[in-house]
């Protein structure tokens, strides 16, 4: 795969493949902090959180709107920019420090903004680094998005309970 800057850049097939391991990679780390926070804190989806299912595609095409433009904005030119000027390192960095700034600029708090946005920045700039295209990073990223934020329907649907 090509890396930003060098003259092989990603084919289209290449950036099908990314985005489909980055929605993978997305639910898996989603459900893997949903088992632990179950596990571990006694996290628990409830039937009054439970949407109807036309308000679940609307959330899923609303966020993926959303998701997109995020992707775009931090895992995207200021990525690339950042990444040929000062080195893939300081572009994980950097874009996940004006992430997580971004999130406390819509409403975050600053501890909420560092153990999230923060943390998950990073995860979504190593996933851009190392596949070289922002498609893995927007599709690890709507994956995770969907399943946080329609848990609830998602478990009804799929174990008939939350």
């Amino acid at each position: 795969m090509g890396l930003v800057g060098s003259v092989d850049a990603p084919s289209p097939a290449e950036r099908v493949r990314s985005f489909f391991l980055g929605l993978a990679v997305g639910a898996g780390l989603s459900l893997l902090a949903a088992a632990l926070g179950h596990l571990l804190l006694g996290w628990q989806w409830t039937e009054s959180e439970a949407r109807p299912v036309g308000v679940l595609w609307m959330s899923i095409l609303n966020l993926s709107w959303l998701v997109v433009l995020e992707e775009l904005a931090f895992r995207g030119p200021l990525f690339a920019w950042m990444e040929k000027r000062w080195g893939a390192g300081m572009a994980e960095v950097g874009t996940s420090l004006a992430f997580a700034a971004y999130a406390t600029l819509t409403g975050w708090s600053i501890g909420s903004a560092v153990t999230g946005p923060l943390v998950g920045g990073w995860i979504l700039a190593k996933l851009r680094s190392g596949s070289g295209t922002v498609w893995c990073s927007i599709g690890a990223h709507l994956a995770w998005s969907a399943i946080q934020d329609n848990g609830p329907l998602l478990a009804v649907l799929l174990f008939g309970r939350a």
